[in-house]
Formats: C-alpha cells, sequence, structure tokens
C-alpha cells in the first residue's frame, strides 16, 4: 500500500495500491486503525482510524484533515512491522543515579492463534519484548527500568509481564540518562485482520 489516490469525500481519504493490502473486505475493522506513514511531504504519521475496507486493493481513511495535497507517499504497515502505540521524550536528567521509571499498560486483542508481540524500549535499549499466548484477549504488561548509575539499566527479563518468575535473565541497559531518550511502546502481528490496542498506561519516574 504505497499510493495516495483521491480524496472522494470531505475527511475521507482512499488509498489505492496495485500490491495487495492483506485486509479482508467486509472484515470488522471500521473504527479501528492502521498506522500511516508519509515520505517526501507534510502528511504527519501517525494512527488512522479506517472507514471502510473497499477491495483488496483499496482502503478508506477516516482522517482528521480534508487537505491532502501535497502531503507525500503514503505507506500502510504491513503484518510483522512493529507500530509505535505512543513515544514520549524522557528529558535529560529525569532520571538520576539510582532513579527509576515505571510503566503499566493494559492492551486488548484478538483472541486466536496468531502471535501479537508488545515492546518497551526506551532509547535505543528493547527492556520488554512481549508476545501474548494463543487464544487470549487482554494482557497486562508492567515494567520497571532502574538506573544503577546515569548510564547503565536493569529490568525485568525480556518476556516479563511484572511479578512472578521467568526463564529469562534480567536486561541490561547502557543507555546515558543525562542526555534525552525516548521511550517508545509499540506492537505488531503476525497476521492481518487482527486488532492490537493500548487501552491505558501510566509512567511514572522517581528521581
Amino acid at each position: 500500500m504505497s499510493r495516495l489516490q483521491q480524496c472522494h469525500y470531505t475527511h475521507f481519504l482512499q488509498l489505492s495500491s496495485a500490491g495487495l493490502h492483506g485486509l479482508t473486505t467486509g472484515a470488522s475493522l471500521a473504527g479501528k486503525k492502521i498506522y500511516v506513514t508519509w515520505s517526501g511531504g507534510t502528511g504527519v504519521s501517525g494512527l488512522f482510524a479506517i472507514k471502510t475496507v473497499d477491495d483488496a486493493n483499496i482502503i478508506t481513511l477516516d482522517t482528521p484533515s480534508e487537505g491532502f495535497a501535497g502531503m507525500g507517499t503514503v505507506v500502510v504497515s504491513v503484518v510483522g512491522t512493529p507500530v509505535p502505540m505512543y513515544t514520549s521524550t524522557i528529558l535529560a536528567g529525569t532520571l538520576g543515579a539510582n532513579g527509576e521509571l515505571h510503566l503499566d499498560s493494559l492492551w486488548s486483542h484478538t483472541s486466536s492463534a496468531n502471535a501479537k508481540t508488545i515492546d518497551v524500549a526506551f532509547g535505543s535499549t528493547s527492556f520488554g519484548t512481549y508476545t501474548t499466548p494463543t487464544t487470549v484477549a487482554s494482557t497486562v504488561l508492567s515494567k520497571t527500568i532502574t538506573n544503577r548509575a546515569v548510564d547503565a539499566q536493569i529490568s525485568s527479563a525480556l518476556t516479563s509481564t511484572g511479578a512472578g518468575s521467568v526463564a529469562g535473565a534480567i536486561v541490561t541497559g547502557t543507555e546515558d540518562t543525562a542526555t534525552d531518550l525516548a521511550l517508545t511502546i509499540s506492537g505488531d502481528f503476525a497476521a492481518a485482520n487482527e486488532v492490537l490496542t493500548l487501552e491505558s498506561f501510566s509512567c511514572k519516574l522517581e528521581r
């Protein structure tokens, strides 16, 4: 999915491509969101609500604007590509040498045999990569990242959702918290026509 076709209705944007987008026409995806990036123009990347899945090559999006001229080339996320659900900047010095970042998140997702993966990254380090079990419809994921020094972190195992024991070892990082660092929560799918929603989250910083 890589071409902006035209605006058919006010605030609706139709995307057309020679390649198949992978969504099933008639699937109950109206109101759900897909991640769209733009290149070479003024379009702002982000999550866009689906109005309709028109056919195997066309999706119509419900957008906040009718001004599509000059937005650039559109690219729609595909299966297996992580989608950033939340991104924030942790400002330099916010975490002290012994500071902690606490994150709690609540997710809903399609119950199926296909994997849904949740990732928590701080700077360039992934501190959590959790793949949901099959046939479950919700997940609570908590993560605490603790500074051992300004540029050294520890956290629970990659596959840990919070309290309890897991086979994996703790995660260590060398992110320099004396500089601005991105906190990014992402999700991706193993199959099309499925939904992964970050329903709520809280983030608390302690120096």
